[in-house]
């Protein structure tokens, strides 16, 4: 009896070492037995490990490698300070996603992958440089996989050009120009990632077959951002708190779209259609926009909204200024029109919020619709069960914590206390040179500015006991030099006096204080426009 009780035991001990060994998230093993199976059939090199023939460097590593092999990088007491080319259809596989960490240096790209069937995994990879093409990852290849990676302070997370068969997967990518970017690729899918205190989130431009499923984007200018591409899905994905003038998908010459199951809450624009066809929109949640929950603009063909939960957007739900499809949704609690149409749209089987249905004027007690153009005859008169999204953000989603990327200011002077700040200032503004102060901390007049800060900036008048603002002024040329767009420095006086008034010093930079200058002319500038503007003109790609 003893002696079969101890084979239970051993059987039931071998299978739990068996599951946790190979089957525990985040571990090295983990991603060498699982997401790496299938090509893992070569060479294993290591780098940064303390056994006999591991490798300092990692392209080294890469370099000794063949197709098939694997390249599995330690986590390292410092970062890797390296520029790879993957060149060959390998695996490059780090220990640990948060402490295996590649470190572009803020300068150029930091992984080039140029061969076919490339598998990168479980990295932090971070600061890349700020030109235009520069990039955390920069792909040209096919049948490339990206998973498990934290990716961050960069112009472009990941640029994918010219590829296809792209797997993205469990990616947190935050502090970018443009967190994605797919130009030319076709069959691109991103799953299970979070992307958020971006410019863009992602961008697709010329690109067909693309998904994006089960992913979280917040705190952005604009999350989705589609151009000129086909067949396109967007599924269980929140679009949630981003830029008040900017928000969730917009899209601009796309054909065949699937916006499907998603939250897309509190943005600017929840949706922005123009110049686009064949679009869907169905079982979604399209709350507390604050412009427009859905914008179709004039050449706009073929949209239809079904089944959506439509509800608490700030102005217009949906303004419509092309013919539309919408069934079977529920409206209420918006603030202006449920529906602002400016031509012919079908309208019927909707919950408008009351019984007898919609309303034409802010009185009513339905939701308020335009009287002309719309027909909404019959109407449900109850709230549809089968509308809205099979979920909400907050149960499905945690927000990634995002590291504080202030640089630190190192300020030139004897500092005989180590605080940070040099003597002269401290003298200056009566503190003891001689007395350790947290100025990283200190902020006696309250305007956002620390002592640090103050100090940095005292080469322009800042004083830390009165309120200071610092406005960079660039300007873009005009057709017509005659009237040039620089501000004169007498609105600039005028402007500075105004505050003079409420005790705040306001400095303006024309140029005078190392930035402030002309931007070259653009007839009409997209918001990816504006973006490179803010990197090449206030950023000056840093």
């Amino acid at each position: 009896m003893l002696k079969n009780i101890f084979k239970k035991c051993f059987v039931f001990i071998f299978i739990f070492f068996f599951l946790t060994t190979y089957f525990i998230p985040g571990t090295a093993i983990d991603i060498k037995r699982s997401a790496f199976q299938e090509s893992s059939i070569g060479n294993y090199f290591y780098v940064g490990g303390t056994g006999p023939g591991n490798y300092t460097f990692i392209q080294d590593a890469i370099n000794d490698s063949v197709d098939g092999d694997t390249v599995f990088v330690y986590s390292y007491s410092a970062p890797y300070y390296e520029y790879l080319l993957v060149n060959k259809a390998i695996n490059l596989v780090g220990e640990n996603q948060s402490s295996t960490i590649i470190d572009g240096k803020n300068t150029s790209t930091i992984i080039s992958i140029t061969s076919d069937q490339v598998k990168i995994g479980n990295f932090t990879i971070r600061n890349s440089g700020g030109q235009k093409n520069d990039a955390c990852i920069y792909s040209t290849a096919n049948f490339t996989t990206i998973e498990n990676c934290n990716i961050y302070r960069a112009r472009a997370g990941v640029i994918f050009y010219s590829g296809k068969n792209i797997i993205v997967k469990n990616l947190n990518i935050h502090t970018t120009g443009e967190g994605i970017y797919c130009s030319s690729t076709n069959d691109f899918i991103l799953s299970s990632s979070q992307l958020c205190h971006n410019a863009i989130g992602i961008r697709l431009e010329n690109s067909n077959l693309c998904t994006i499923y089960n992913s979280y984007f917040h705190t952005s200018g604009i999350c989705n951002y589609f151009d000129n591409s086909t067949n396109l899905t967007v599924d269980h994905c929140a679009l949630d708190d981003n830029n008040d003038n900017q928000g969730g998908v917009f899209m601009r010459r796309c054909a065949n779209v699937l916006i499907n199951n998603s939250n897309i809450c509190h943005n600017g624009f929840g949706i922005n259609i123009d110049d686009s066809k064949d679009i869907t929109i169905t079982h979604c949640n399209i709350r507390l926009n604050t412009k427009r929950g859905v914008r179709i603009k004039e050449n706009v063909k073929n949209v239809s909204l079904i089944s959506n939960d439509i509800s608490n957007n700030y102005r217009y739900a949906i303004h419509a200024a092309a013919p539309i499809e919408v069934h079977f949704n529920n409206f209420y609690d918006n603030m202006l029109h449920a529906l602002y149409a400016t031509v012919s749209c079908n309208a019927t089987y909707n919950w408008w919020n009351y019984i007898l249905g919609p309303s034409f004027t802010v009185f009513g007690l339905g939701e308020q619709i335009t009287r002309k153009n719309i027909r909404y005859l019959p109407w449900l008169y109850l709230r549809s069960q089968d509308a809205g999204a099979t979920w909400e953000t907050a149960t499905y989603f945690t927000q990634i914590q995002v590291p504080d990327n202030t640089c630190p200011i190192n300020l030139p002077g004897e500092d005989s206390d180590n605080d940070g700040v040099p003597d002269w200032w401290e003298i200056k503004y009566g503190y003891d040179p001689y007395q350790w102060h947290d100025h990283a901390n200190l902020d006696p007049d309250e305007d956002g500015l620390n002592n640090l800060e103050e100090c940095y900036t005292d080469q322009w008048g800042s004083n830390p006991f009165k309120k200071d603002i610092f406005l960079e002024f660039d300007w873009m040329e005009t057709k017509f030099p005659e009237t040039p767009n620089k501000p004169d420095q007498a609105f600039v006086d005028k402007a500075i006096a105004v505050f003079a008034e409420h005790n705040i010093s306001l400095h303006i930079d024309i140029g005078n204080m190392g930035g402030g200058e002309l931007i070259t002319y653009q007839e009409h500038p997209t918001f990816v426009d504006f973006r490179d503007i803010y990197w090449d003109y206030f950023l000056h790609q840093d």
